[in-house]
Formats: structure tokens, C-alpha cells, sequence
């Protein structure tokens, strides 16, 4: 894992990534951490705004690890690196405690990306080329 190192005023902090990160989101929405004086500057943009320019920073020039993202739900950061889920189909990241809201799921057979409406409540999981193939008998 590539460790973020700034310039001044961190030596004293031995923070993660999304540590380090989160602080810079909430910074750009206004709140401003010990130590650092912006004069009359105010900062207050909104969360998407913050994220954006953190995308930015991670696509764009690479000075921010991209392992951090923000769950399309609850709006929070996350690492990827430890609990995530990006559902194609929806076009959303999900943090570990969110997931259950997406509306796509994963066949529990091959894996593929699939909605959960596809399936009857109370089945399983399986998209429709692996619910075709355990019905279908073998001759």
C-alpha cells in the first residue's frame, strides 16, 4: 500500500489513506482541521463537489491513492482495499455496510452481475443462463 507523504504539518500523524483523505473531503466542505488557517477563505461544497475534485486528483494526475472511494449510498469514503462493491449495471460503489441497498447482485453460480428483481423473492441468485442449466436435463 503506497502511503500518502505531504510536505508540512504531518509528521506528527500516522494516518491511513482514508484517514488522510477524509480529512481532505471534509475540509472542502467546510470543516477545517486544527493547525490550518484559511484567513476569511470559507470552504463549502458539497459532498459530490469534494469528491469530484478528490477523483480528480486520483484519475487525472495520480497524487491520491484510488483505492478510496465514496459509497453511492450513504455518501461516506470508503477503502476499497477492505470492504466494497462496484455494481456495474447500476453504476455505483457500495461501502461493506450499504451493498444490501443496491438493486443488482452477483449470480451466486458464475459470478455475473445480475438485478435482484430477475429472481422470485426467495431464491437463490443465479441469472437466467445458470437457472436454465440446473433445469435443464442433461442427456
Amino acid at each position: 500500500m503506497r502511503k500518502i507523504k505531504l510536505i508540512r504539518n504531518n509528521d506528527n500523524k500516522d494516518w491511513s489513506d482514508l484517514q488522510w483523505i477524509s480529512e481532505f473531503y471534509e475540509f472542502m466542505q467546510g470543516e477545517i482541521p486544527d493547525g490550518i488557517g484559511l484567513g476569511s477563505t470559507e470552504m463549502n461544497l458539497t459532498q459530490d463537489q469534494a469528491f469530484t475534485i478528490i477523483w480528480y486528483l486520483q484519475e487525472h494526475f495520480s497524487i491520491l491513492p484510488d483505492n478510496i472511494e465514496k459509497c453511492s449510498d450513504c455518501g461516506e469514503l470508503y477503502d476499497t482495499n477492505c470492504s466494497r462493491e462496484y455494481m456495474e449495471i447500476e453504476g455505483k460503489h457500495y461501502c461493506g455496510g450499504c451493498i444490501d441497498n443496491s438493486e443488482a447482485t452477483y449470480c451466486d453460480k458464475c459470478g455475473c452481475e445480475m438485478w435482484k428483481k430477475e429472481v422470485e423473492h426467495g431464491e437463490d441468485y443465479h441469472c437466467k443462463k445458470c437457472k436454465e442449466s440446473t433445469t435443464t436435463p442433461n442427456y
